[in-house]
């Protein structure tokens, strides 16, 4: 019964986040990028160029790991190579509000992606 409750109390937390920066005007698809960190971005003039603009780091390379710990690679009746499975327990927690991508946003170009990663010859 304390899990329904706090589930209770994060979903009322959420939509009272959500009705603020409603009233805020900050529930725009880009408002956090549009505002990001002033003394970061500013820029002085005669300042001289920079090799990089900006640093920011993404996610302390978690999303690697959970690409590690994956079964090894395995080659279909076609000879295509496909990721192995996952040797982590699923996830299905749902994030809600702007920092982060929905599933359904990064798988529209995820698996391409990896899938160009894979070795394309057979292994030895």
């Amino acid at each position: 019964q304390f899990s329904i409750a706090y589930d209770l109390y994060l979903l009322i937390r959420e939509e009272v986040e959500k009705r603020v920066q409603a009233a805020l005007e900050r529930n725009t698809p880009k408002w956090r990028l549009k505002h990001a960190c002033p003394a970061c971005t500013y820029k002085l003039d005669g300042e001289e160029k920079m090799i990089f603009k900006i640093l920011v780091t993404m996610d302390g390379n978690n999303s690697l790991k959970h690409v590690i710990c994956q079964e090894p690679a395995m080659e279909d009746e076609n000879g295509e190579l496909t990721l192995g499975t996952s040797k982590e327990l699923q996830d299905n927690r749902e994030m809600v509000g702007d920092y982060y991508l929905s599933r359904e946003t990064v798988d529209q170009w995820a698996k391409g992606v990896l899938q160009e990663m894979l070795p394309t010859g057979k292994y030895s």
